[in-house]
């Protein structure tokens, strides 16, 4: 994941070199369209192994108003695969906007593995489409090259039949009588010892306010951690209450949850709310403040001090 990252920044970093490089010299494949837009490719690294990352650069300068459709992934299967959808970036020059599409590919065999050409389509004030020939990708081997140094050993000698066993035998048999005696005084030992008393058995309500005061300790709040600390703090709080009825399982998502409490949807709404706050910074990226996160744990301390159980009523 990190030598992803970091290919990444490098082409973030050269590509605009890479494209106006082969843009003036040739090497890459500008293409005059059925308009007077150009567009200019670049594929970083040059040459790779198999299961190598590349990344596939497009780039497009246009006049303000005017707004290329990049495709999401290249039309290519077989030896090539795309990694992920194509990122665009979007800089203002004193000419105009320039477009650059980044795509990421694998490839699978070795030798020279042709990618097709990208049909651009242009909207707002031109109605033309701008073609990019994208040069092929190389790929040198299937195995990077040996960098180990390991040589192979020239062969041992042989253990014969006259070789005298009875040391050998010897020392195994008093190993295993120092590890049998070992295991006797263990045991004698453990024997002797007085049993440790009984760790007083914790209610739910007693488990679950200590599992908060814990996940404040954790100092979540204050490195503003806040997908890690809405995931612990649901978690608490979702295992309390599959401790208290089964059918309030974990597994549920949040509006599940809701249709399944019934008549006790009421007193649990605090938590509720808590929860859909939760799904926000863990599936939607939410952003929330320190107060707002102190908040959310100062309400889950004080409902599960109050909360009852619901009594179930037995038919007569």
């Amino acid at each position: 994941m990190k030598s992803f990252f970091a290919l990444l920044a490098i082409l973030y970093v050269f590509t605009p070199a890479l494209l106006e490089a082969q843009d003036t010299t040739g090497a890459a494949s500008p293409v005059q369209t059925k308009s007077e837009f150009r567009a200019a490719v670049a594929v970083v690294p040059d040459t790779g192994n198999v299961g190598d990352a590349y990344r596939v650069a497009i780039r497009i300068q246009l006049p303000r108003g005017i707004v290329p459709s990049f495709p999401d992934t290249l039309d290519i299967s077989g030896d090539v695969e795309n990694t992920a959808r194509s990122r665009v970036q979007v800089d203002s020059t004193a000419d105009g906007v320039t477009y650059t599409a980044t795509y990421s590919l694998t490839g699978w065999r070795p030798g020279l593995l042709p990618l097709p050409q990208v049909a651009i389509p242009l909207s707002g004030g031109s109605s033309a489409t701008v073609s990019a020939t994208l040069p092929p990708l190389q790929i040198a081997s299937v195995l990077p090259a040996d960098t180990t140094g390991v040589e192979p050993r020239p062969p041992h000698d042989v253990w014969g039949a006259s070789r005298i066993w009875w040391p050998w035998i010897l020392a195994a048999l008093l190993f295993l009588v120092a590890v049998a005696a070992l295991l006797w005084w263990l045991r004698a030992r453990r024997a002797n010892q007085p049993l440790a008393p009984a760790a007083p058995l914790e209610s739910p309500r007693e488990r679950v306010l200590r599992e908060l005061v814990e996940l404040e300790q954790r100092r979540w709040i204050e490195r503003g951690e806040w997908k890690r600390y809405y995931s612990g703090l649901t978690g608490i709080l979702r295992t309390y209450l599959a401790s208290i009825d089964a059918d309030w399982s974990p597994d549920l998502t949040t509006h599940e949850l809701a249709a399944v409490l019934g008549s006790t949807r009421d007193r649990i709404m605090p938590i509720l709310r808590v929860f859909e706050r939760a799904d926000l910074v863990k599936f939607a990226r939410a952003s929330v403040t320190a107060a707002d996160a102190r908040a959310d744990l100062q309400q889950a301390r004080e409902w599960a001090q109050t909360f009852e159980a619901p009594v179930l009523e037995v038919a007569a």
